[in-house]
């Protein structure tokens, strides 16, 4: 059965958003696995270090697209996504695990390897209601939220 709220998972599977995942993956066939909130609170919302989903996701074969809908407005304040362009066509990077009480996750690209990469990184600001999809290899992650505003989506 389905936990949570059902006015998510429909928004989740509004065919608008299911077609362009769907031309995103070049199939028809897309199933929605999982469907969750990233709620980073005014002034307290932790760091999300850069890392690619598929590293998390039990998927085989992996061909899987993010699709991060903004709840909130979202800017580099407010702990926006930040992407590092074409990095998905790199394939897996190693990933170790790093215990930092300042991030939310702890399963990460090694800092060392992102480092020269960030003079590229690109800020996905999006206005409440704005979507943005990113393949699962995409390496990816998000500043803590040092604004008075929530950032979810």
């Amino acid at each position: 059965g389905v936990k949570g709220c059902s006015e998510f998972l429909a928004l989740a599977s509004h065919s608008g958003i299911v077609d362009l995942v769907a031309q995103c993956l070049g199939t028809e066939n897309v199933i929605l696995w999982a469907c969750q909130i990233f709620c980073k609170l005014p002034g307290e919302g932790k760091a999300v270090p850069f890392h690619q989903d598929g590293q998390y996701w039990p998927i085989e074969p992996l061909r899987a697209v993010s699709a991060w809908i903004a709840l909130d407005d979202s800017d580099l304040e407010n702990g926006a996504v930040q992407v590092l362009p074409r990095t998905h066509q790199d394939g897996i990077y190693e990933h170790v695990e790093r215990i930092d009480d300042e991030a939310c996750i702890n399963f990460i690209v090694k800092p060392e390897v992102v480092e020269p990469m960030l003079p590229e990184a690109k800020t996905l600001q999006l206005s409440a209601g704005q979507i943005s999809l990113h393949d699962s290899m995409l390496l990816h992650g998000s500043g803590r939220n040092r604004s008075a505003r929530r950032r979810a989506g």
